[in-house]
Protein backbone atom coordinates (compact mmCIF):
# COMPACT_ATOMS: atom_id res chain seq x y z
CA UNK A 1 0.00 0.00 0.00
CA UNK A 2 2.77 2.47 0.94
CA UNK A 3 4.44 2.65 -2.52
CA UNK A 4 1.11 3.45 -4.16
CA UNK A 5 0.38 6.19 -1.62
CA UNK A 6 3.83 7.69 -2.15
CA UNK A 7 3.26 7.66 -5.92
CA UNK A 8 -0.05 9.48 -5.50
CA UNK A 9 1.51 12.12 -3.24
CA UNK A 10 4.30 12.76 -5.77
CA UNK A 11 1.65 13.07 -8.49
CA UNK A 12 -0.36 15.58 -6.45
CA UNK A 13 2.73 17.68 -5.73
CA UNK A 14 3.99 17.59 -9.31
CA UNK A 15 0.67 18.27 -11.06
CA UNK A 16 0.47 22.06 -10.41
CA UNK A 17 3.99 22.53 -11.84
CA UNK A 18 3.16 20.27 -14.76
CA UNK A 19 0.03 22.33 -15.44
CA UNK A 20 1.78 25.72 -15.59
CA UNK A 21 1.44 27.41 -18.96
CA UNK A 22 2.71 30.60 -20.55
CA UNK A 23 0.12 33.36 -20.21
CA UNK A 24 -1.53 34.88 -23.23
CA UNK A 25 -4.04 37.65 -23.76
CA UNK A 26 -6.79 35.14 -22.94
CA UNK A 27 -5.09 33.89 -19.76
CA UNK A 28 -3.74 30.67 -21.34
CA UNK A 29 -2.23 29.13 -24.48
CA UNK A 30 -3.94 29.26 -27.81
CA UNK A 31 -5.20 25.73 -28.49
CA UNK A 32 -4.65 24.02 -31.84
CA UNK A 33 -7.42 24.25 -34.41
CA UNK A 34 -8.68 20.70 -33.71
CA UNK A 35 -8.74 21.28 -29.94
CA UNK A 36 -12.08 20.97 -28.13
CA UNK A 37 -12.55 21.00 -24.39
CA UNK A 38 -13.17 17.59 -22.84
CA UNK A 39 -15.99 16.89 -20.38
CA UNK A 40 -15.00 15.46 -17.00
CA UNK A 41 -16.73 12.04 -16.70
CA UNK A 42 -19.30 11.65 -13.88
CA UNK A 43 -17.20 8.98 -12.12
CA UNK A 44 -14.50 11.53 -11.26
CA UNK A 45 -16.27 14.91 -11.42
CA UNK A 46 -18.06 14.62 -8.04
CA UNK A 47 -21.10 16.41 -9.51
CA UNK A 48 -24.54 14.85 -9.04
CA UNK A 49 -26.77 14.28 -12.05
CA UNK A 50 -29.46 16.99 -12.52
CA UNK A 51 -32.62 16.28 -10.53
CA UNK A 52 -34.84 18.89 -12.21
CA UNK A 53 -36.18 19.24 -15.73
CA UNK A 54 -34.05 21.27 -18.13
CA UNK A 55 -36.67 24.00 -18.46
CA UNK A 56 -36.49 24.53 -14.66
CA UNK A 57 -32.73 25.06 -14.58
CA UNK A 58 -31.99 28.61 -13.47
CA UNK A 59 -28.75 30.51 -13.02
CA UNK A 60 -27.61 34.06 -12.34
CA UNK A 61 -30.18 34.61 -9.59
CA UNK A 62 -30.16 35.54 -5.93
CA UNK A 63 -33.15 33.75 -4.39
CA UNK A 64 -34.81 34.12 -1.01
CA UNK A 65 -37.61 31.75 -0.03
CA UNK A 66 -39.64 30.53 2.92
CA UNK A 67 -41.02 26.96 3.07
CA UNK A 68 -43.82 26.14 5.50
CA UNK A 69 -44.42 22.41 5.92
CA UNK A 70 -47.02 20.42 7.84
CA UNK A 71 -46.28 16.72 8.19
CA UNK A 72 -47.37 13.58 9.98
CA UNK A 73 -44.83 11.00 11.19
CA UNK A 74 -45.92 7.59 12.44
CA UNK A 75 -42.81 6.41 14.36
CA UNK A 76 -41.10 9.30 16.06
CA UNK A 77 -39.13 7.67 18.91
CA UNK A 78 -37.81 4.32 17.68
CA UNK A 79 -36.04 2.20 20.32
CA UNK A 80 -37.13 4.60 23.09
CA UNK A 81 -40.75 3.59 23.69
CA UNK A 82 -42.55 0.23 23.75
CA UNK A 83 -45.12 1.39 21.19
CA UNK A 84 -44.70 3.76 18.20
CA UNK A 85 -45.20 7.49 18.86
CA UNK A 86 -46.97 9.55 16.19
CA UNK A 87 -46.74 13.35 15.90
CA UNK A 88 -47.65 16.22 13.65
CA UNK A 89 -44.66 18.34 12.68
CA UNK A 90 -44.56 21.98 11.60
CA UNK A 91 -41.46 23.19 9.80
CA UNK A 92 -40.48 26.76 8.92
CA UNK A 93 -37.58 26.65 6.52
CA UNK A 94 -36.07 29.91 5.14
CA UNK A 95 -33.69 29.51 2.20
CA UNK A 96 -31.08 31.82 0.70
CA UNK A 97 -29.40 30.75 -2.53
CA UNK A 98 -26.92 32.37 -4.91
CA UNK A 99 -26.06 31.01 -8.35
CA UNK A 100 -23.95 32.88 -10.87
CA UNK A 101 -22.30 31.78 -14.11
CA UNK A 102 -19.71 33.75 -16.09
CA UNK A 103 -17.65 32.55 -19.08
CA UNK A 104 -14.94 31.29 -16.70
CA UNK A 105 -16.61 30.79 -13.31
CA UNK A 106 -19.63 29.15 -11.71
CA UNK A 107 -20.43 29.93 -8.07
CA UNK A 108 -23.37 28.47 -6.17
CA UNK A 109 -24.33 28.68 -2.51
CA UNK A 110 -27.43 27.56 -0.58
CA UNK A 111 -28.10 28.12 3.12
CA UNK A 112 -31.08 26.49 4.83
CA UNK A 113 -31.97 27.00 8.51
CA UNK A 114 -34.95 24.98 9.76
CA UNK A 115 -37.26 25.40 12.74
CA UNK A 116 -39.24 22.25 13.56
CA UNK A 117 -42.14 22.10 16.04
CA UNK A 118 -43.76 18.84 17.21
CA UNK A 119 -47.32 18.40 18.43
CA UNK A 120 -48.04 17.08 21.02
CA UNK A 121 -44.41 16.19 21.93
CA UNK A 122 -43.06 19.74 22.00
CA UNK A 123 -39.92 18.72 23.94
CA UNK A 124 -38.57 17.51 20.57
CA UNK A 125 -38.69 21.00 19.00
CA UNK A 126 -35.40 21.71 17.25
CA UNK A 127 -33.39 24.15 15.15
CA UNK A 128 -31.49 22.60 12.25
CA UNK A 129 -29.46 23.94 9.34
CA UNK A 130 -27.67 22.98 6.16
CA UNK A 131 -25.39 24.70 3.66
CA UNK A 132 -23.93 23.81 0.26
CA UNK A 133 -21.16 25.65 -1.58
CA UNK A 134 -19.49 25.02 -4.94
CA UNK A 135 -17.01 27.08 -6.93
CA UNK A 136 -15.69 26.18 -10.38
CA UNK A 137 -13.15 28.18 -12.36
CA UNK A 138 -11.55 27.58 -15.73
CA UNK A 139 -8.08 29.04 -15.18
CA UNK A 140 -7.19 28.56 -18.84
CA UNK A 141 -8.74 26.74 -21.80
CA UNK A 142 -7.08 23.53 -20.54
CA UNK A 143 -6.87 23.98 -16.76
CA UNK A 144 -9.89 23.91 -14.41
CA UNK A 145 -10.31 23.98 -10.64
CA UNK A 146 -13.25 23.34 -8.32
CA UNK A 147 -13.95 23.29 -4.60
CA UNK A 148 -17.14 22.27 -2.79
CA UNK A 149 -18.42 21.81 0.75
CA UNK A 150 -21.63 20.36 2.22
CA UNK A 151 -22.78 20.81 5.82
CA UNK A 152 -25.86 19.43 7.56
CA UNK A 153 -27.08 19.45 11.15
CA UNK A 154 -30.44 17.78 11.73
CA UNK A 155 -32.57 15.87 14.19
CA UNK A 156 -35.06 14.70 11.54
CA UNK A 157 -33.78 13.07 8.35
CA UNK A 158 -37.19 13.58 6.72
CA UNK A 159 -36.48 17.32 6.68
CA UNK A 160 -36.74 18.28 2.97
CA UNK A 161 -36.88 14.59 1.99
CA UNK A 162 -33.31 14.16 3.23
CA UNK A 163 -32.48 10.67 1.91
CA UNK A 164 -32.03 11.92 -1.68
CA UNK A 165 -31.54 15.64 -1.09
CA UNK A 166 -28.03 15.65 -2.55
CA UNK A 167 -28.99 13.88 -5.78
CA UNK A 168 -27.55 10.76 -7.40
CA UNK A 169 -24.02 10.93 -8.78
CA UNK A 170 -21.75 8.73 -10.85
CA UNK A 171 -19.08 8.25 -8.17
CA UNK A 172 -18.57 5.18 -5.91
CA UNK A 173 -20.19 7.17 -3.06
CA UNK A 174 -23.84 6.29 -2.31
CA UNK A 175 -26.26 9.25 -2.10
CA UNK A 176 -27.80 7.72 1.05
CA UNK A 177 -25.88 6.57 4.17
CA UNK A 178 -25.95 2.79 4.65
CA UNK A 179 -27.79 3.18 7.98
CA UNK A 180 -30.23 6.02 8.76
CA UNK A 181 -31.14 7.04 12.32
CA UNK A 182 -34.25 9.08 11.48
CA UNK A 183 -34.70 11.11 14.67
CA UNK A 184 -31.24 11.35 16.26
CA UNK A 185 -29.34 14.63 16.49
CA UNK A 186 -26.51 14.35 13.96
CA UNK A 187 -24.10 16.51 12.00
CA UNK A 188 -22.14 15.87 8.83
CA UNK A 189 -19.62 17.96 6.93
CA UNK A 190 -17.70 17.05 3.80
CA UNK A 191 -15.57 19.01 1.39
CA UNK A 192 -13.26 18.50 -1.56
CA UNK A 193 -11.04 20.30 -4.03
CA UNK A 194 -9.87 19.10 -7.43
CA UNK A 195 -7.87 20.24 -10.45
CA UNK A 196 -8.04 18.92 -14.01
CA UNK A 197 -5.66 19.52 -16.91
CA UNK A 198 -6.26 18.65 -20.56
CA UNK A 199 -2.72 18.18 -21.83
CA UNK A 200 -3.64 17.17 -25.39
CA UNK A 201 -6.62 17.30 -27.70
CA UNK A 202 -8.00 14.03 -26.29
CA UNK A 203 -6.25 13.38 -22.96
CA UNK A 204 -6.91 14.68 -19.45
CA UNK A 205 -5.50 14.15 -15.95
CA UNK A 206 -6.87 15.26 -12.61
CA UNK A 207 -6.20 15.07 -8.89
CA UNK A 208 -7.90 16.13 -5.69
CA UNK A 209 -8.44 15.64 -2.00
CA UNK A 210 -11.24 15.83 0.54
CA UNK A 211 -12.36 15.38 4.12
CA UNK A 212 -15.48 14.17 5.92
CA UNK A 213 -16.92 14.38 9.42
CA UNK A 214 -19.92 12.57 10.93
CA UNK A 215 -20.94 13.39 14.49
CA UNK A 216 -23.72 12.30 16.85
CA UNK A 217 -24.36 14.99 19.47
CA UNK A 218 -26.17 12.68 21.92
CA UNK A 219 -24.17 9.45 22.53
CA UNK A 220 -27.02 8.09 24.66
CA UNK A 221 -29.31 8.14 21.62
CA UNK A 222 -27.14 6.69 18.87
CA UNK A 223 -27.29 3.07 20.19
CA UNK A 224 -24.91 1.41 17.75
CA UNK A 225 -23.83 4.29 15.50
CA UNK A 226 -20.61 6.21 16.22
CA UNK A 227 -18.71 9.37 15.29
CA UNK A 228 -16.17 9.24 12.49
CA UNK A 229 -13.84 11.48 10.51
CA UNK A 230 -11.64 10.96 7.51
CA UNK A 231 -9.68 12.25 4.56
CA UNK A 232 -9.17 11.20 0.95
CA UNK A 233 -6.99 11.75 -2.10
CA UNK A 234 -7.55 10.80 -5.72
CA UNK A 235 -6.05 10.94 -9.20
CA UNK A 236 -7.34 9.98 -12.64
CA UNK A 237 -6.41 9.79 -16.29
CA UNK A 238 -8.86 9.59 -19.16
CA UNK A 239 -8.73 9.64 -22.94
CA UNK A 240 -11.42 10.58 -25.44
CA UNK A 241 -12.22 8.48 -28.51
CA UNK A 242 -14.25 10.15 -31.21
CA UNK A 243 -16.38 12.97 -29.88
CA UNK A 244 -18.28 11.28 -27.08
CA UNK A 245 -16.47 8.20 -25.67
CA UNK A 246 -14.05 8.28 -22.73
CA UNK A 247 -11.83 5.53 -21.28
CA UNK A 248 -9.85 6.12 -18.11
CA UNK A 249 -8.39 4.95 -14.82
CA UNK A 250 -9.36 6.33 -11.41
CA UNK A 251 -7.37 5.83 -8.19
CA UNK A 252 -8.68 6.76 -4.73
CA UNK A 253 -7.23 6.55 -1.23
CA UNK A 254 -9.38 7.10 1.87
CA UNK A 255 -8.73 6.96 5.61
CA UNK A 256 -11.70 6.82 8.03
CA UNK A 257 -11.36 6.84 11.82
CA UNK A 258 -14.36 5.78 13.95
CA UNK A 259 -14.44 6.27 17.72
CA UNK A 260 -16.71 3.94 19.73
CA UNK A 261 -16.25 4.27 23.52
CA UNK A 262 -12.65 3.46 24.56
CA UNK A 263 -11.77 2.19 21.07
CA UNK A 264 -10.23 3.66 17.93
CA UNK A 265 -10.85 1.89 14.62
CA UNK A 266 -9.12 3.14 11.47
CA UNK A 267 -9.99 1.93 7.98
CA UNK A 268 -7.62 2.58 5.07
CA UNK A 269 -9.05 1.90 1.66
CA UNK A 270 -7.58 1.99 -1.84
CA UNK A 271 -9.70 1.83 -4.98
CA UNK A 272 -8.55 1.25 -8.55
CA UNK A 273 -11.27 1.64 -11.18
CA UNK A 274 -10.86 1.43 -14.96
CA UNK A 275 -13.95 3.14 -16.44
CA UNK A 276 -15.80 3.85 -19.67
CA UNK A 277 -18.18 6.77 -20.26
CA UNK A 278 -20.45 7.39 -23.23
CA UNK A 279 -21.97 10.85 -23.69
CA UNK A 280 -24.95 10.08 -25.89
CA UNK A 281 -25.47 13.82 -26.03
CA UNK A 282 -24.71 16.76 -23.75
CA UNK A 283 -27.42 15.90 -21.21
CA UNK A 284 -27.31 12.10 -21.36
CA UNK A 285 -24.36 9.97 -20.22
CA UNK A 286 -23.70 6.36 -19.21
CA UNK A 287 -20.71 5.22 -17.14
CA UNK A 288 -19.45 1.74 -16.23
CA UNK A 289 -16.43 0.81 -14.11
CA UNK A 290 -15.10 -2.53 -12.86
CA UNK A 291 -12.12 -2.68 -10.52
CA UNK A 292 -10.99 -3.61 -7.03
CA UNK A 293 -10.87 -2.16 -3.52
CA UNK A 294 -8.39 -3.06 -0.80
CA UNK A 295 -9.29 -2.29 2.84
CA UNK A 296 -7.07 -2.40 5.90
CA UNK A 297 -8.82 -2.19 9.31
CA UNK A 298 -6.92 -1.54 12.56
CA UNK A 299 -8.60 -1.74 15.97
CA UNK A 300 -6.98 -0.70 19.25
CA UNK A 301 -4.98 -3.62 20.74
CA UNK A 302 -6.25 -6.05 18.07
CA UNK A 303 -4.64 -7.66 15.00
CA UNK A 304 -4.89 -5.77 11.73
CA UNK A 305 -7.11 -7.23 9.01
CA UNK A 306 -6.61 -6.73 5.30
CA UNK A 307 -8.86 -7.85 2.41
CA UNK A 308 -9.82 -6.90 -1.12
CA UNK A 309 -13.18 -6.72 -2.83
CA UNK A 310 -14.21 -6.69 -6.53
CA UNK A 311 -15.94 -3.39 -7.29
CA UNK A 312 -18.59 -2.36 -9.80
CA UNK A 313 -19.88 1.19 -10.39
CA UNK A 314 -22.49 1.93 -13.07
CA UNK A 315 -24.65 5.00 -13.55
CA UNK A 316 -26.61 6.99 -16.07
CA UNK A 317 -28.11 10.45 -16.06
CA UNK A 318 -30.60 12.04 -18.43
CA UNK A 319 -32.05 15.54 -18.52
CA UNK A 320 -34.61 16.69 -21.07
CA UNK A 321 -36.65 19.89 -21.32
CA UNK A 322 -39.43 18.37 -19.18
CA UNK A 323 -37.80 15.36 -17.54
CA UNK A 324 -34.76 14.19 -15.61
CA UNK A 325 -33.72 10.71 -14.57
CA UNK A 326 -30.71 9.20 -12.75
CA UNK A 327 -29.85 5.60 -11.89
CA UNK A 328 -26.85 4.03 -10.18
CA UNK A 329 -25.68 0.61 -9.03
CA UNK A 330 -22.73 0.31 -6.64
CA UNK A 331 -20.94 -2.80 -5.46
CA UNK A 332 -18.37 -1.22 -3.16
CA UNK A 333 -16.93 -1.13 0.34
CA UNK A 334 -18.45 1.55 2.56
CA UNK A 335 -16.98 3.03 5.77
CA UNK A 336 -17.92 5.73 8.27
CA UNK A 337 -21.26 7.58 8.42
CA UNK A 338 -22.01 5.97 11.79
CA UNK A 339 -20.53 2.55 11.01
CA UNK A 340 -17.24 1.16 12.34
CA UNK A 341 -14.88 -0.71 10.04
CA UNK A 342 -15.57 -1.76 6.45
CA UNK A 343 -18.75 -3.21 4.92
CA UNK A 344 -19.47 -4.88 1.61
CA UNK A 345 -22.34 -2.96 0.06
CA UNK A 346 -24.70 -3.51 -2.86
CA UNK A 347 -26.62 -0.35 -3.58
CA UNK A 348 -29.27 0.61 -6.17
CA UNK A 349 -30.66 4.17 -6.37
CA UNK A 350 -32.99 5.91 -8.80
CA UNK A 351 -34.66 9.30 -9.03
CA UNK A 352 -36.71 11.13 -11.63
CA UNK A 353 -38.87 14.19 -12.29
CA UNK A 354 -41.49 14.96 -14.93
CA UNK A 355 -42.91 18.38 -15.72
CA UNK A 356 -46.16 17.27 -17.33
CA UNK A 357 -47.55 20.79 -17.78
CA UNK A 358 -46.34 24.33 -17.34
CA UNK A 359 -47.28 24.40 -13.64
CA UNK A 360 -47.30 20.75 -12.54
CA UNK A 361 -44.32 18.57 -11.57
CA UNK A 362 -44.13 15.02 -10.24
CA UNK A 363 -41.04 13.40 -8.76
CA UNK A 364 -40.03 10.07 -7.26
CA UNK A 365 -36.91 8.51 -5.77
CA UNK A 366 -35.99 5.17 -4.26
CA UNK A 367 -33.07 3.11 -3.09
CA UNK A 368 -32.18 -0.33 -1.78
CA UNK A 369 -28.94 -1.10 0.05
CA UNK A 370 -27.46 -4.23 1.65
CA UNK A 371 -24.32 -4.32 3.81
CA UNK A 372 -22.23 -7.16 5.21
CA UNK A 373 -19.37 -6.74 7.69
CA UNK A 374 -15.98 -7.19 6.04
CA UNK A 375 -14.56 -8.55 9.32
CA UNK A 376 -15.49 -8.92 13.00
CA UNK A 377 -14.57 -6.27 15.58
CA UNK A 378 -14.26 -6.88 19.31
CA UNK A 379 -17.27 -5.59 21.27
CA UNK A 380 -19.31 -4.65 18.16
CA UNK A 381 -22.11 -7.04 17.25
CA UNK A 382 -22.56 -5.85 13.66
CA UNK A 383 -23.98 -8.47 11.35
CA UNK A 384 -25.10 -6.30 8.45
CA UNK A 385 -28.60 -5.91 7.02
CA UNK A 386 -30.53 -3.94 4.43
CA UNK A 387 -32.45 -0.71 3.99
CA UNK A 388 -35.11 0.63 1.64
CA UNK A 389 -36.02 4.28 1.06
CA UNK A 390 -38.67 5.78 -1.18
CA UNK A 391 -40.18 9.21 -1.74
CA UNK A 392 -42.74 10.83 -4.05
CA UNK A 393 -43.83 14.44 -4.60
CA UNK A 394 -46.44 16.36 -6.56
CA UNK A 395 -45.80 20.10 -6.95
CA UNK A 396 -47.76 22.96 -8.47
CA UNK A 397 -46.38 26.38 -9.34
CA UNK A 398 -48.77 29.28 -8.73
CA UNK A 399 -47.57 32.45 -10.40
CA UNK A 400 -44.06 33.81 -10.01
CA UNK A 401 -43.72 33.48 -6.25
CA UNK A 402 -45.76 30.57 -4.83
CA UNK A 403 -45.53 26.78 -5.08
CA UNK A 404 -47.45 24.05 -3.24
CA UNK A 405 -46.26 20.46 -2.78
CA UNK A 406 -47.59 17.23 -1.30
CA UNK A 407 -45.29 14.30 -0.63
CA UNK A 408 -44.67 10.97 1.03
CA UNK A 409 -41.42 9.43 2.37
CA UNK A 410 -40.73 5.98 3.80
CA UNK A 411 -37.69 4.36 5.41
CA UNK A 412 -37.50 0.63 6.17
CA UNK A 413 -34.34 -0.81 7.76
CA UNK A 414 -33.35 -4.27 8.92
CA UNK A 415 -30.02 -4.34 10.77
CA UNK A 416 -28.79 -6.69 13.49
CA UNK A 417 -26.54 -5.16 16.16
CA UNK A 418 -27.68 -1.53 15.72
CA UNK A 419 -30.45 -1.03 18.32
CA UNK A 420 -31.51 2.44 17.18
CA UNK A 421 -32.93 0.93 13.96
CA UNK A 422 -33.21 -2.82 14.75
CA UNK A 423 -35.91 -2.37 17.39
CA UNK A 424 -38.16 -0.18 15.24
CA UNK A 425 -37.35 -0.48 11.54
CA UNK A 426 -40.11 1.55 9.83
CA UNK A 427 -40.74 5.30 9.60
CA UNK A 428 -43.24 7.09 7.34
CA UNK A 429 -44.05 10.74 6.72
CA UNK A 430 -46.76 12.49 4.71
CA UNK A 431 -46.51 16.26 4.29
CA UNK A 432 -47.78 19.43 2.61
CA UNK A 433 -45.46 22.36 1.82
CA UNK A 434 -46.24 25.90 0.69
CA UNK A 435 -43.32 28.03 -0.56
CA UNK A 436 -42.95 31.74 -1.22
CA UNK A 437 -39.85 32.86 -3.09
CA UNK A 438 -38.38 36.04 -4.50
CA UNK A 439 -35.64 36.17 -7.13
CA UNK A 440 -33.28 38.95 -8.12
CA UNK A 441 -31.38 38.59 -11.43
CA UNK A 442 -27.60 38.88 -11.26
CA UNK A 443 -25.47 40.47 -13.93
CA UNK A 444 -23.84 38.01 -16.30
Amino acid sequence: MLPRICFLLVFLVALPAFCQVNPSAEGGPTPPEDYTQMTTPPLVSGIAYPNVAGSDMESNYLTAAVNMTTGYTDNLLPAETSTPVSDFTYLINPTLSYDRITPRQHTSFVYNPGFTFYEPDSFLDSIDQSANFRFDERLSPRLAFNVMDTFMRTSDVFDQSFPFLGGIGGTPQSPVPAVLAPFVQQMSNSGSAAITYQFSADSMVGAGGGYSLYDYSSPNQNQGLYNSSGGSASAFYDRRFGRNQYVGLDYQYALTVATPPNVRVSSQMETLLPFYTLFIHRNFSVTAAVGAQDINVTETKQPTSDSWFPTVVTSLGWQGPRTSFALSYLRVITTGEGLVGGYKSNNVNASGTWKFSRDWHVGASGGYNTIEAQGSLVGLDYQGGDSFTVGATLRRTMGDHFTAEVGYDRIHENFVGIPIVAESPDSDRAYVTVTYQFQKPLGR
